[in-house]
């Protein structure tokens, strides 16, 4: 089944939320193209990721895309694309590489296989926890990475329009319904992250806030990375998106969850 079969299934709803970002992108790099001319002017930790990948596709997470897309091989290609695993409790392991497939840290997350709505408040991060439990010293600091940015790397995607998103289950989302896209995800919106994308066109969709205050921060970042040579612009697609309640990410608007 192809995705925008799968789409129809989940709703007229949820097919409307996806032309309506689909648009929007198009809008943004079609800007981006239009003024790139003058827009351009170690901490590692030693593990074999690889080992970790959920290949069979029986994670919660995998579980709650292939509910949600019935389409295996895309979905596979996602959870293969970004090395996605699964711990021993089940919960999807998001490795941060950079682009020498250095690995930098990885975020634990518990989903719903129902719904694939996160099921844990307390972030687990792999560099924190190594610190805590004294395999790794305090003093020891990361490179920080953006989940994805080891897909910058790849001869097939040289070139490519990069998409950014906050969080890694969005950006996993927008990978399938999105594959002609590099799609990067920037947990902590740092500006010290980007160094990655320099050069590209980069997309950047916000997240729900409060009042839209993130989203005009966004958009003044984007101008101030603008001026020190990136090329990015904030995607304008939320003109009346519920911002209470379940909703908390954009995946979960796409979705209707």
């Amino acid at each position: 089944m192809n995705i925008t079969a799968a789409l129809n299934e989940l709703g007229n709803e949820a097919v409307s939320r996806w032309r309506r970002i689909g648009a929007a992108l198009k809008d943004v790099f079609r800007s981006l193209e239009t003024h790139a001319a003058t827009m351009q002017a170690s901490g590692s930790i030693e593990m074999d990721f690889r080992a970790f990948t959920d290949h069979e596709l029986t994670s919660p997470f995998a579980q709650s895309l292939l509910r949600m897309f019935k389409d295996e091989n895309a979905v596979k290609r996602v959870v293969e694309d970004y090395y996605i695993g699964q711990s021993i409790a089940g919960r999807a392991i998001f490795w941060y590489l950079d682009q020498d497939k250095i690995l930098r840290t990885a975020h634990f997350v518990e989903f719903s296989p129902r719904n694939g709505r996160t099921d844990t408040d307390r972030p687990y991060w792999l560099h924190r926890e190594l610190k805590e439990k004294g395999y790794l010293p305090q003093e020891w600091r990361r490179k920080r990475t953006l989940f994805g940015e080891h897909l910058l790397s790849r001869p097939e995607n040289s070139g490519r329009k990069v998409g950014m998103v906050k969080d890694e289950q969005t950006c996993i989302v927008m990978a399938i319904l999105y594959p002609q896209y590099v799609w990067l995800a920037n947990p902590e919106e740092s500006c010290a992250r980007m160094d990655a994308v320099r050069g590209r066109e980069v997309a950047i969709l916000p997240q729900f806030d409060n009042r839209g205050k993130n989203f005009e921060a966004l958009i003044e970042r984007s101008r101030e990375m603008n001026n020190k040579g990136f090329i990015t612009d904030v995607v304008r697609w939320m003109p009346d998106v519920p911002i209470a309640g379940r909703v908390k990410t954009v995946s979960d608007w796409i979705l209707g969850i």
